[in-house]
């Protein structure tokens, strides 16, 4: 990749960019240890937390459609400041209580912001580069950035997966051979 392409992106890309990279980060910390928290500590039942993460998970991907809509139409910083105050807030409740309905409520706040923040950040990568010259880095930053902690990507992120495995019961990972409370993943190819 030609650094001089590197540097002709503008500093709002970058912005936009780290702070998806901080909210990827915020979310699989958070996924990677809720189910734990809520089945174990808390004592609620495995398929009722099965529902509400089910749930979670649909509007936190079916939501960015009418949320991307609205970025547009109101614009992207306003857009921000709102995913990120939901956002906060979210965390916020679901790290200060240990009541299932305010957790419920927390989640639904993450899964507000979190939608707010997909179709903005790719709007934003596409209003900030340049079709042809600077686009095509500028996605590519994007998407390192996404998938630089997702589950399987070698991060932190990679451990969600595993835990809701422990969770579901499969404490043993996806290997017949593996040890007690061995969650590790098979490893495919070489």
């Amino acid at each position: 990749m030609d650094s001089k392409l590197i540097r002709q992106l503008p500093s709002t890309l970058w912005s936009a960019v780290v702070m998806e990279l901080f909210e990827r980060l915020a979310y699989y910390g958070m996924v990677m240890v809720l189910g734990i928290y809520i089945v174990d500590r808390l004592g609620i039942p495995a398929d009722t937390y099965g529902w509400v993460y089910g749930i979670f998970t649909a509007t936190l991907y079916f939501l960015p459609v009418l949320a991307g809509a609205l970025a547009d139409r109101f614009g992207y910083k306003p857009a921000l400041i709102v995913a990120f105050a939901t956002l906060t807030s979210g965390y916020f409740l679901l790290g200060a209580s240990t009541d299932f309905r305010v957790i419920c409520a927390a989640l639904g706040l993450i899964a507000i912001g979190g939608s707010i923040i997909k179709p903005t950040i790719s709007g934003t990568v596409t209003r900030t580069t340049e079709e042809g010259s600077t686009r095509p880095v500028g996605f590519g930053l994007y998407y390192t950035m996404i998938n630089a902690d997702r589950p399987g990507g070698g991060g932190p992120g990679s451990q969600p997966l595993r835990v809701q495995l422990r969770v579901l019961g499969l404490r043993r990972g996806l290997r017949p051979h593996a040890g007690p409370g061995d969650l590790r993943l098979p490893r495919t190819g070489t």
